[in-house]
């Protein structure tokens, strides 16, 4: 594997694939959102740092239980902070992604505007990490694949 271009992440097969599902896929991206990511640890940042630290990728999105519970055990296992940095913040009174699609199970946790969404290390829960600019928290990051 190398990391040198827009997908040279990706084996020949998984290119392969991406590329038919791609080809599929005539409605807007959104709609066609993949159901694969993988997860990656960024390093230990301010929320002002996060794009950086996640290079190429973005932050993380775990829509799913599923997706949230994978994240979660990666996050146990390597990261250094109690929380890290998630894609989603406090908004025109919701929690939203990145994408600006509703958070699941926020819904009665106070916010501010200018907050942001942190997954909690010891319980795998969406929690406030509100907007602080002294607070560093791990970058949870994703790379999605068609």
């Amino acid at each position: 594997r190398t990391t040198d271009g827009a997908d040279s992440f990706l084996y020949e097969a998984e290119r392969s694939r991406a590329n038919q599902k791609k080809d599929k896929c005539n409605q807007q991206c959104q709609v066609c959102r993949p159901e694969h990511r993988r997860y990656l640890m960024g390093p230990t940042v301010l929320h002002n740092e996060t794009q950086d630290a996640c290079i190429s990728q973005q932050l993380a999105m775990p829509k799913s239980d599923g997706d949230r519970t994978r994240l979660w055990i990666l996050q146990k296992k390597f990261s250094e902070a109690d929380k890290g940095w998630l894609g989603g913040r406090f908004k025109e009174g919701v929690w939203t992604w990145s994408d600006d699609t509703a958070i699941d199970g926020m819904a009665a946790v106070a916010g501010n505007a200018g907050d942001y969404v942190c997954l909690d290390k010891d319980e795998g829960k969406l929690v406030n990490c509100e907007h602080r600019p002294d607070v560093r928290h791990d970058s949870l990051c994703e790379v999605v694949c068609y």
